[in-house]
């Protein structure tokens, strides 16, 4: 996204637009005081991010100015850095993990407009797809997730890894270091819980909400009798 959408809370109607060039260094302090953190949450809460897709990279982040260098296209940057640094393409990096290459560009995408400029872009030969490229042309992706097998696996792996050797997840997770109030509060508390405790008047937006790193649902309460006038749809009550 090039913006960011801040809402009322309660409605899907868009009170704010930020551009998120506006957002950057101290400007995300006086956005805080300015829109209120319950907006901000509930406007994280019910915004679905951008797609990890070809395509889709922010304009923000194409123009990106930079003290001391200028503009900057991180898009660029991030295919350079990873030939300069020795990344495989695409479907060697995925032999080097274990998965099976690709025998066809039909195996990454269908879209033919997408699929035409592959082919060009990387002379007709799948053995040159620059591997950030075929993982965001990935269109099969596990169930649940937005990004593809490739960039799955290493998502699964190097999570495992961070759980496995951080040692308060681990052989320090006792009553002894957190005490056991501490373990108590970690086992029954959520994100949702924290985001309740600190801003009491989203209680009713996360009500049924099991996850609050997923959008939430936006619900209206079945007893509410003012709704405003001739606005129904964008599910703003008064």
């Amino acid at each position: 996204r090039d913006a960011v959408d801040v809402y009322d809370i309660g409605s899907n109607i868009v009170a704010n637009s930020i551009p998120l060039e506006n957002t950057r260094d101290g400007d995300a302090e006086d956005i805080l005081v300015t829109e209120g953190g319950d907006r901000l949450w509930y406007s994280f809460g019910i915004t679905n991010p951008g797609s990890l897709t070809l395509n889709n990279y922010p304009e923000f982040l194409r123009n990106l100015s930079m003290p001391l260098i200028g503009d900057i296209d991180l898009a660029t940057i991030d295919i350079i850095r990873d030939r300069e640094r020795g990344i495989p393409r695409y479907n060697e990096f995925r032999r080097q993990i274990g998965l099976n290459p690709i025998t066809k560009f039909e195996d990454l995408t269908t879209e033919p407009t997408t699929l035409a400029e592959l082919k060009r872009i990387y002379n007709n030969d799948i053995e040159q797809i620059d591997a950030l490229v075929g993982q965001l042309a990935e269109t099969i992706r596990p169930d649940g997730f937005a990004f593809g097998e490739t960039a799955f696996q290493v998502f699964i792996l190097n999570a495992s890894r961070r759980l496995m050797t951080d040692r308060f997840f681990t052989e320090s997770y006792t009553p002894e270091v957190y005490t056991q109030d501490g373990i108590d509060w970690v086992e029954s508390n959520t994100m949702i819980d924290v985001i309740r405790r600190h801003f009491p008047t989203l209680d009713f937006s996360l009500t049924g909400v099991e996850n609050a790193f997923k959008p939430w649902d936006l619900k209206i309460p079945e007893d509410y009798k003012q709704w405003a006038a001739c606005d129904k749809e964008s599910l703003l009550w008064t």
